[in-house]
């Protein structure tokens, strides 16, 4: 879930009618309450490509349930999730290159929850796939919680909390 706003784009090719009424269409989109728009308006090109060259840092908390038990020492091996090293992870590598990147952990705090659950709030660099930096993809995401851990380790819930435009 992402629970910050962001600014999007959507881009009608071929439209069937010209004119919209804009305020009708936000408050369709809102009856819906899988998501919630606020100002929707017509934007440029010079916006269409400010908006696509974002590259905001941005703030999760995930619920990591792992597969032995854990405490507050085997939680300070976290400490070292600074630079990362990930390959493209498997259930994006058909529609993705399949590349090494790199990026920062620029926050990083937890909360144990119960033997085998903690909750970890992070703030990281636009393009980290955090799912697999819980679980380390195999070996593809490099240093990882499983493999600091030790353990696999599983994202139960993850939530996008800000983004830092």
């Amino acid at each position: 879930r992402c629970l910050d706003w962001r600014p999007w784009v959507l881009e009608i090719l071929k439209p069937k009618k010209r004119t919209l009424d804009l305020k009708q269409i936000q408050r369709e989109i809102n009856g819906s309450r899988k998501v919630r728009v606020k100002g929707l308006r017509k934007a440029g090109k010079a916006e269409v490509r400010q908006v696509k060259q974002l590259q905001p840092d941005k703030s999760y908390r995930v619920l990591v349930e792992t597969e032995g038990e854990i405490n507050e020492k085997i939680l300070q091996r976290l400490k070292r999730l600074k630079n990362i090293q990930q390959r493209t992870p498997l259930r994006v590598a058909k529609r993705r290159a399949d590349l090494v990147r790199r990026r920062k952990v620029k926050e990083l705090r937890w909360k144990l929850i119960s033997k085998r659950r903690f909750e970890l709030v992070l703030r990281a660099e636009a393009g980290l796939y955090i799912k697999e930096l819980v679980t380390g993809d195999e070996g593809r995401t490099n240093p990882s919680v499983s493999g600091l851990l030790g353990m696999k380790a599983k994202p139960l819930k993850l939530d996008v909390i800000k983004i830092w435009l």
